[in-house]
C-alpha cells in the first residue's frame, strides 16, 4: 500500500546536491496548493508546523512516496488541462502495474514502494512533469504558479530557457563528471518531493470552435441572442435604429438592440464619409468599409 506524502512544511531552507531551491517565509498555507487538499495529500494544513511534520521533511523519501504525489499531480494535470501528456502517463502506467495491488493482482510484492527515492530518480520524474508545465505556460501564460523561491538552472539552450531546478551535468569529457555524476545516486527526502511538487495550474479552458451555420460572417450564437434565429441579410439590412448594418454592429461589439443616440448607452454615433470609404465611429470603436461594403480596417481602443 502506497504511503500518503505527509503535510508541506514551508519552514526550512532544503539545498543537496543537484537540486536547490528553499523556502522564503514560514507561511506554510500560502505555498501548499489546493489540490494537495482536493486529491487527498494532505488532510488540512492545521498541523502544518507540528515538530513531527517538519522532522519528517528530513526523512529519507521512498518510491511510494514518490509515486504517490506523481498519481495525484497527473490527475491535477489531466483535469486542468485536459492532459498530462503521454510520458507523465506512460510512466504512471508503467508503475501501477509493475507495483501497485490490484484486484486482478491482489497479492502483488509491493515491497518496491518502501525502496529509498535517490536523486537521479527524483529527477526523472520530475522533469516530466516540468516539461508538460513550461509547455502549458508557453501556451497559456501566467497559469502555472511554480514553488514559492524556486531557481531554475538548466534544461535550456540558453540562459532565459531554464526550467529545472538543478545544475545540469558537465561534459563527459571534464574531469569532475563522474563525481557530480555520482550525486544522482544520493537519496532524497520528503521535503524535496513535497517541495519540488508543490506547483498550481488554472483550469485551461478548451475553446470552442465558432459555429456560422450560414456563412454570413456572424457567429450563430451572437444571431441567437439578439434576434433569435440565424439572419439571411446582414450586409443591407439595419440594425435596430443604429443606421448600419448588423455586420458592421457585428464587428463594432454593439448590442443592436440598444439605442446609441442616446449618451446613457454610452457612446454617440458617427458616420464619416471619407474619399473612397465609410467610417463608422461608435465611442472608442472604429470600423472603416469602402463603398463595396469590404473592410478595410478595424480597430478599438477598448
Amino acid at each position: 500500500m502506497i504511503r500518503d506524502i505527509l503535510v508541506f512544511i514551508k519552514a526550512f531552507l532544503l539545498s543537496l546536491l543537484f537540486i536547490c531551491f528553499s523556502f522564503a517565509d514560514n507561511n506554510a498555507s500560502s505555498s501548499a496548493p489546493q489540490w494537495w487538499i482536493e486529491r487527498g495529500i494532505i488532510a488540512s494544513l492545521d498541523n502544518e508546523f507540528s515538530s513531527s511534520a517538519i522532522n519528517n521533511n528530513y526523512s529519507i523519501a521512498n518510491i511510494g512516496q514518490l509515486m504517490f504525489i506523481a498519481t495525484k499531480a497527473k490527475e491535477e494535470l489531466d483535469e486542468k488541462s485536459g492532459s498530462a501528456g503521454s510520458g507523465i502517463s506512460d510512466m504512471i502506467d508503467e508503475f501501477l502495474s509493475n507495483y501497485a495491488r490490484t484486484e486482478s493482482n491482489p497479492n502483488r510484492n509491493v515491497d518496491a514502494n518502501y525502496e529509498a527515492v535517490n536523486i537521479g530518480q527524483l529527477k526523472y520524474v520530475v522533469q516530466k512533469f516540468y516539461d508538460r508545465l513550461w509547455e502549458i505556460e508557453s501556451t497559456n501564460p501566467n497559469s502555472v504558479t511554480f514553488p514559492d523561491g524556486i531557481i531554475f538552472l538548466s534544461g535550456g539552450t540558453d540562459s532565459t530557457n531554464h526550467k529545472y531546478p538543478w545544475t545540469a551535468l558537465p561534459a563527459t569529457t571534464a574531469s569532475n563528471y563522474n563525481a557530480e555524476l555520482s550525486k544522482n545516486y544520493e537519496v532524497a527526502n520528503v521535503g524535496q518531493i513535497k517541495f519540488l511538487f508543490s506547483w498550481s495550474i488554472l483550469e485551461i479552458e478548451e475553446e470552442q470552435p465558432v459555429v456560422d451555420t450560414n456563412g454570413n460572417g456572424i457567429p450563430d450564437s451572437w444571431e441567437e441572442r439578439y434576434y433569435g434565429e440565424l439572419l439571411d441579410d446582414v450586409t443591407t439590412q439595419i440594425a435596430g435604429n443604429l443606421g448600419i448594418t448588423i455586420l458592421d454592429a457585428y464587428y463594432l461589439g454593439l448590442d443592436p438592440t440598444k439605442d446609441y443616440s442616446s449618451p446613457t448607452n454610452g457612446a454617440m454615433k458617427e458616420i464619416i464619409y471619407d474619399n473612397n470609404s465609410m467610417i463608422i465611429e461608435i465611442g472608442a470603436n472604429e470600423l472603416t468599409r469602402d463603398f463595396e461594403g469590404n473592410v478595410i480596417n478595424f480597430t478599438t481602443n477598448e
